[in-house]
């Protein structure tokens, strides 16, 4: 959508255009490229805004199940145990370690199949309209996983990267 959009503002001719498509267009076809464009894109901002709501309530469900079956085991532990235990450690087992569950791996796992499905969507689509395309976006991811694997993981698991470059101070602090 975008590449035809910017020919047209670049002033590039639509006459290799199928004729139904520049039907479609009309007689203001930098107009209607245009909305078409602001159209998809407030679509998928509005579902990923309903995708994103999903997963949390879904993940904060599943929390809330599992702090309802922890504090249950807890309630029928022997008295001694509590008397042993500081509350507050029980408080902090139920809230943070329910949390870290269902945000760190439910909440990741949901935001990963989505984010997989998204790309296979996207790949499928390339394929059919460009496999040329599609083999070359496949090399090229191929490269760059191949030098974050071979390269920047070794790094940071050997505490070499600490900071992303750009953080970097350029100039000293101190002063001569």
């Amino acid at each position: 959508m975008i590449a035809p959009f910017v020919g047209l503002l670049m002033g590039n001719s639509l006459s290799m255009l199928p004729k139904s498509l520049l039907e479609f267009l009309g007689p203001d076809p930098l107009k209607t490229v245009g909305i078409l464009i602001v159209v998809i894109f407030f679509t998928k901002a509005v579902s990923t805004l309903i995708l994103q709501g999903t997963i949390t309530r879904m993940s904060e469900s599943i929390r809330g199940n599992v702090m309802i079956r922890l504090l249950d085991a807890y309630q029928h532990r022997p008295y001694r145990i509590h008397l042993e235990q500081p509350s507050s450690e029980l408080i902090n087992r139920l809230v943070w370690y329910t949390n870290a569950f269902a945000n760190g791996f439910v909440g990741a796992s949901l935001r990963f199949l989505s984010d997989a499905l998204v790309l296979l969507v996207i790949s499928v689509t390339i394929a059919i309209a460009n496999p040329r395309a599609m083999l070359l976006l496949g090399l090229v991811l191929f490269f760059v996983f191949s030098f974050v694997q071979l390269y920047v993981k070794d790094k940071l698991a050997q505490g070499q990267i600490s900071k992303p470059f750009w953080r970097e101070p350029h100039f000293s602090s101190k002063m001569d």
